[in-house]
């Protein structure tokens, strides 16, 4: 029963992430060599990337769009999911939880851009900045994943009742109560950001995270788009019976 449970937990979380195959390892990430930028990172998440062409703010918008997880919509992405198994048991006339496990899985996609050769210095430096700043939006997402597993174990630690009958199901409810009020603390960070345009998440590179009109002759002819796509927090929950 509980290799059944972990291997449908594996399911789950790969269909999230629908933008990684077989769930494969995480490619080098930028910033792993001496020449990359230093995201933001998290211990809790795993990273991918995926790869961006261009040598021009306007062809590399257009490849973004392209090859993006989140298609036109956003740059970045992050999908979380959250588990749980407890192990009950009667002390007196009083039932708690013996053992709680709570596993929170993150996996954050970031777009990689690597120079071509003759590629504007003003460029190169607007992409490090950028993709910092895309980087620093998505651990925010990173942050309220792993608050909310903490929660999860919290609650179920603090239940009890006078029989063990029925616990399971209680901590579902829990669970999902949380995972629902943590994803709408995760919309309510994409609007108060607008999914990271206010922490210069955005493309063409913006400082004050402001959108600027792009010239009318640019290939893009679009305003910079905030980078963080808004489709993409999946909260998952699920728990077992008793070992």
């Amino acid at each position: 029963m509980k290799l059944m449970r972990r291997s449908v937990t594996l399911i789950l979380f790969c269909a999230a992430s629908w933008f990684l195959p077989a769930c494969s390892p995480a490619n080098p990430a930028p910033g792993a060599g001496p020449h990359g930028p230093a995201l933001v990172r998290r211990s809790a998440a795993t990273y991918r990337f995926y790869d961006v062409a261009g040598a021009e703010p306007a062809e590399m918008l257009a490849s973004m769009r392209a090859a993006a997880p989140g298609g036109s919509a956003g740059y970045g992405r992050t999908d979380w999911a959250v588990g749980w198994r407890a192990a009950w048991s009667a002390a007196g006339s009083t039932c708690r939880a013996s053992r709680v496990n709570v596993t929170t899985n993150a996996v954050v996609t970031l777009p990689r851009w690597t120079a071509p050769s003759g590629s504007p210095p003003r460029v190169e430096a607007q992409w490090d900045s950028f993709v910092v700043a895309l980087s620093r939006h998505e651990a925010g997402h990173v942050d309220l994943a792993t608050a909310a597993g903490r929660q999860v174990r919290q609650a179920i630690e603090q239940m009890s009742a006078s029989s063990c009958s029925g616990m399971d199901a209680r901590a579902r409810v829990e669970a999902a109560a949380i995972l629902d009020a943590y994803r709408a603390r995760n919309e309510e960070y994409d609007a108060r950001t607008r999914h990271g345009a206010t922490q210069n998440a955005v493309w063409p590179y913006v400082s004050t995270g402001a959108a600027l009109e792009t010239r009318p002759d640019s290939a893009s002819a679009a305003r910079p788009a905030a980078a963080d796509s808004a489709q993409r927090h999946r909260p998952r929950t699920w728990g077992s019976p008793r070992p």
